[in-house]
């Protein structure tokens, strides 16, 4: 094998040289504690192009045809892969997490191309070689084939891809970062035009390794930027501005657990500076803020830490691409001002759990910048969480209120920052039972040290009760108004007749009905026998007074009814309220027959006016039964754990279009000359006892059964 004294040789193997040493200084930076993801990527670029151009120094020495191709065949185990290296070291500076097949992906070209060259003797589609003599030195002359095309179109689509990530990159970035992207754009210019030069053969006889010369340009730039700017030390520029800006500290850990990023945030809450961080343990540098986590599992881990620097939530997250975990994160956020504040509530709430606890009352304040709402243990009990679950949050809030609710609210807090008026609002609260419960709540603003509004501190209190007390009066003077205005209109037309008949005596006047007798019988004799007309208006002025004592009876009853709605309900003995009231109402017509038909002898829940409702029922049907023989039945029996009992009589019945009507304030049917209000107090307490009531014919006796059914009351159980 003979040699020749190539021009090329010398420099070429000096760049060679150099690059070497580059790469035994990569490498070494790979095994001691300031190493960084990229290092290798790093090494791997700057040995290719150190082979390439070893190889093609050497080939430019050799002078025979079979010593040339050899050594040019060796040649693409450097050249080939350089631009997969480029474009995969310009993905992960540029943001880019590349995964074990996304490396493959990148580097099956190179392989496709070595192995072409390598197979070049049996097909000789990458080029066909000879000898050839410029300027007094053999040279080696290609006629280039497909794959020696595919190549070049690769290798320039690396580049070209690779120039424009970093050029896009280089528009966001500044400072440093911007100056390290232009150093690369210019070392990937540099083999980009010297390849062109070369493949076209322009320049000088022989003509030199424009590309080789221009990829030691680019070790030169790529091996720049990581000695003088820590390239990869810190997190991708396509990510490092917005991360610098974050108030939260972030620190990055690579597979192994060595930090390779981190935030100006998180190197002063760290009180270190970067270089001092850098490719250090986690665990030995983190220290108590790493100390709570499995660095194994998989799973978000949380934990609140408190270090001299302040209290800070810290969040541990796995780093995955595709299927690989690829490292962690840590996110450092300062909860120190929020942690001082919880203290102080926990220090006012402890001064006013007594106090509070027996009001059901609990405290709470509302962040006005960050929208925080921090709930105590005892405000968590009034929405209906147990301690510690309430997301302090105003969305959570606002899914437990109306939106009307929550418009006023959000009004009387706007009202209160805007005047510096308390805040006050009433509002419902869903409960996770499906029950709600009424909320009063009150409170101040704060302001900070320049006279902002800040928070509102305040508290609030179940109210239900009180609303439901409210509530419940409301419809009692509803009903108690209506109650007067009909027993006042029916008392005063009584009254009046009263008036009108015993003004009559002496007066020689005839009754009201003797005129109406008399207007409609023009036959009728103008005299009329003086005692009867006497008897009659007496009758008359008995029977309203009869319905003036029926009526303040009735709604004396009314109003103890009314009045006692919603109190508690007790067990009452059914039996002995229905035989007390039977015997109290036989006496009323000793002509009435009254039967009991098989009650039942239970207790049914009910109050001290359940006499009051079987009273009523019995009244109506002795007057106005108007048979010879009144009959009336009671009878019952115990279905599906109610009481049902029937009051039925002879009597004329209750037409079908007016049975639901009859239990109507007041109602009264044609030709009774009832006061309307014995139905609606049954059927009112029967309500009340949440039971009902039904009626239908008597089908044996041939008038009227009314059906009221009672809830049993359940035993005792000690």
């Amino acid at each position: 094998m003979g040699w020749q004294a190539h021009p090329g040789v010398v420099p070429l193997l000096f760049g060679s040289t150099l690059l070497w040493v580059n790469v035994g200084y990569l490498l070494w930076r790979q095994q001691v504690d300031r190493r960084a993801p990229g290092q290798l990527l790093a090494a791997g670029l700057v040995a290719s192009i150190a082979l390439s151009l070893a190889l093609f120094a050497i080939r430019q020495a050799a002078t025979t045809l079979e010593a040339k191709q050899f050594w040019n065949a060796l040649i693409y185990f450097g050249d080939g892969p350089v631009v997969a290296f480029i474009l995969a070291y310009v993905l992960v500076y540029t943001g880019y997490d590349l995964s074990r097949r996304q490396y493959a992906a990148l580097f099956s070209l190179p392989v496709i191309t070595i192995v072409g060259v390598i197979t070049n003797p049996l097909h000789g589609l990458h080029y066909q070689q000879s000898l050839g003599e410029v300027g007094g030195y053999i040279t080696l002359s290609n006629d280039y084939g497909p794959l020696f095309w595919l190549y070049v179109v690769y290798g320039y689509a690396f580049l070209i891809v690779s120039i424009v990530l970093l050029a896009r990159a280089a528009s966001d970035a500044q400072g440093s970062y911007r100056r390290q992207l232009f150093a690369l754009i210019g070392g990937l210019l540099l083999p980009a035009v010297g390849a062109l030069a070369h493949i076209t053969g322009f320049g000088p006889e022989p003509t030199p390794n424009y590309m080789g010369y221009g990829y030691i340009g680019t070790a030169i730039a790529f091996s720049y930027t990581v000695h003088r700017h820590d390239l990869f030390a810190a997190v991708p520029v396509a990510r490092r501005t917005a991360l610098e800006q974050l108030d939260d500290g972030l620190v990055t850990l690579d597979r192994d657990g060595l930090i390779v990023g981190l935030n100006d945030a998180a190197r002063r809450f760290l009180g270190s500076p970067n270089t001092e961080l850098l490719g250090r343990s986690g665990v030995d540098a983190l220290g108590v803020f790493i100390r709570p986590f499995d660095l194994e599992a998989a799973a978000e881990q949380s934990a609140t830490v408190e270090t001299d620097a302040g209290v800070f939530d810290v969040t541990l997250s796995q780093l995955v691409r595709g299927e690989s975990t690829i490292g962690s994160q840590l996110l450092l956020r300062d909860v120190t001002a929020r942690h001082r504040r919880e203290q102080r509530l926990t220090t006012l709430n402890t001064r006013l759990e007594l106090a509070l606890e027996e009001t059901d009352t609990g405290v709470w304040e509302f962040d006005l910048t960050s929208e925080e709402l921090i709930f105590d243990t005892a405000s968590e009990r009034l929405y209906g969480y147990m301690p510690g679950e309430f997301p302090n949050t105003v969305e959570a809030f606002a899914d437990q209120v109306s939106e009307a609710d929550f418009e006023a609210v959000e009004a009387s807090i706007e009202r209160a920052v805007e005047t510096g008026k308390a805040y006050r609002a009433d509002f419902k609260v869903d409960q996770p039972d499906g029950g709600h419960r009424w909320i009063q709540a009150r409170g101040v603003v704060q302001y900070d040290a320049d006279g902002q509004p800040d928070r509102i501190l305040g508290i609030q209190t179940n109210i239900t009760d009180r609303k439901e007390a409210q509530r419940r009066l409301e419809d009692q003077n509803n009903r108690l108004e209506l109650l007067n205005k009909l027993v006042r209109h029916d008392i005063r037309n009584e009254a009046f007749l009263i008036t009108t008949l015993a003004g009559q005596f002496g007066s020689g006047q005839p009754t009201p009905e003797a005129g109406r007798q008399s207007a409609r019988d023009s036959t009728a004799t103008p005299e009329t026998d003086p005692k009867t007309e006497i008897d009659e208006r007496a009758a008359q002025i008995a029977a309203s007074s009869g319905r003036i004592t029926d009526l303040t009876q009735q709604a004396r009853e009314l109003m103890s009814v009314i009045s006692s709605l919603g109190d508690s309900l007790t067990p009452v003995d059914l039996r002995r309220t229905l035989d007390r009231e039977i015997a109290s109402a036989s006496m009323i017509d000793p002509a009435v027959t009254i039967r009991l038909d098989g009650v039942p002898a239970v207790d049914v829940t009910a109050n001290e006016l359940l006499g009051a409702l079987f009273r009523n029922l019995l009244t109506n049907a002795i007057a106005h039964n108007d048979t010879d023989a009144p009959e009336v039945v009671v009878s019952g029996a115990v279905q599906d754990e109610m009481a049902c009992i029937t009051v039925a009589d002879n009597g004329p019945g209750i037409p079908e279009a007016d049975r639901e009507s009859v239990f109507t304030e007041g109602k009264t049917l044609p030709g009774s000359d009832g006061t309307g209000f014995g139905l609606y107090l049954v059927d009112t307490l029967i309500e009340q006892y949440g039971g009902r009531v039904t009626i239908s014919d008597a089908e044996t006796l041939g008038g009227v059964a009314i059906t009221v059914c009672l809830p049993v009351a359940k035993p005792d159980v000690d």
